[in-house]
């Protein structure tokens, strides 16, 4: 194989086995060119095929005239002595080629801060803000207009005109919860006004119908019903008087005010009949302050029965085993065990007595020695 340059072609030479025949293969350059170049290279380049002092350029002459960094690769023909030379030019390092190089990696910063800027404006901004006003809100307080932003998705616009629309409800209910509040309370303290004025007028009545009694049993009769009516007025001024504080009946309140209404219905105006009260500062609800109250005008009324001029104690107290509960104890040497008292309880004191017991759900205990009956109740925390 050797090179003609002066026809711009190269000539192989090959011979049969026997050696009887040679045969010669002309490439000429345009061949050479074609199949040497490549088709989709942009870079100026120049194909050389050399043989010592020979040398025949293939193409890209006009890189030997370029200015710039050349870069050089050679590799043999077959197997000769010709070597095949790539020279590719290499232009120089300018601003346009170095922003060339990071145009695509400006463009994806580029199109992740426009994606930002469209995200936070249409979405993010808005909803921080939603977030806020919400955060803000008040009990009973319409929330706020969002703040005004010009590109806010419609759909966190209309979830900030939901959220300010129910605000509005919320407070509209508020305010009509209020008033029917106080609409109630009025109608609350009127219905007490009623009762309490009512349980008057029926005292008023069956003291009226006490003076014109004939007999001192009918006369005594009339005073034992005016003092239950008494009791359960006095536990409906207590009950109401709590009632504002939600902490149910004071027991103290209700026992003092029991003993001196006792006081002055006894015999003589209660002159001989002394009440002695210890209680400790208890609350209990109406459904338990009622049944005591009965019990213990039931128990002074029995006292005074058998002996008017008798001293009762009336000791209220937490117990110390159970807690949540109360002892009330009425003691009076009134109540020991004689013959007058056990035929007063054989009577309806019994069965009053039994019915309060099961109404307080704890049974009734006797001392009948001291005197002393006692009933545990439930308290109120």
């Amino acid at each position: 194989m050797s090179l003609l340059p002066e026809k711009n072609t190269l000539v192989a030479r090959t011979t049969s086995a026997d050696g009887s025949l040679v045969a010669l293969i002309f490439y000429g350059r345009s061949y050479l060119n074609r199949i040497i170049s490549p088709s989709s290279s942009t870079v100026r380049h120049q194909y050389v095929l050399t043989q010592g002092e020979k040398r025949l350029f293939v193409s890209g002459s006009a890189a030997r005239q370029a200015v710039g960094n050349l870069e050089k690769v050679s590799a043999p023909v077959g197997p000769s002595d010709i070597l095949l030379t790539l020279t590719a030019y290499n232009p120089p390092k300018t601003w346009a080629r170095t922003l060339s190089l990071f145009l695509p990696l400006l463009m994806w910063f580029s199109a992740a801060a426009i994606g930002w800027f469209v995200v936070n404006r249409l979405l993010i901004r808005p909803l921080v803000l939603l977030r806020r006003a919400v955060a803000a809100y008040q009990p009973g307080v319409p929330l706020k207009p969002l703040e005004k932003v010009r590109t806010p998705a419609q759909e966190i616009t209309d979830l900030g005109e939901t959220f300010r629309a129910i605000s509005e409800d919320v407070a509209t209910h508020e305010v009509e919860m209020s008033e029917s509040l106080v609409r109630q309370r009025k109608l609350t303290r009127e219905v007490h006004h009623r009762v309490k004025n009512n349980l008057q007028i029926i005292a008023s009545l069956i003291n009226l119908h006490s003076r014109s009694a004939v007999t001192p049993d009918a006369a005594d009769a009339y005073a034992s019903i005016q003092r239950r009516v008494d009791a359960l007025s006095v536990v409906h001024r207590n009950h109401f008087a709590e009632m504002e504080e939600n902490r149910g009946v004071g027991i103290r309140a209700l026992v003092s005010e029991l003993a001196a209404g006792l006081r002055a219905s006894g015999t003589d105006g209660g002159a001989r009949l002394a009440i002695q009260i210890d209680s400790a500062d208890l609350h209990v609800s109406q459904d338990i302050a009622v049944p005591v109250a009965f019990l213990v005008t039931e128990l002074v009324e029995l006292a005074m029965l058998c002996d008017p001029a008798a001293t009762i104690r009336i000791t209220v107290h937490l117990k110390d085993d159970e807690p949540g509960r109360a002892q009330i104890s009425v003691a009076s040497l009134a109540l020991s065990t004689t013959p007058v008292l056990q035929s007063r309880l054989e009577g309806r004191f019994d069965r009053v007595l039994t019915g309060l017991s099961r109404q307080l759900r704890a049974p009734l205990r006797r001392d009948e020695e001291e005197g002393i009956f006692c009933i545990d109740i439930p308290i109120m925390d």
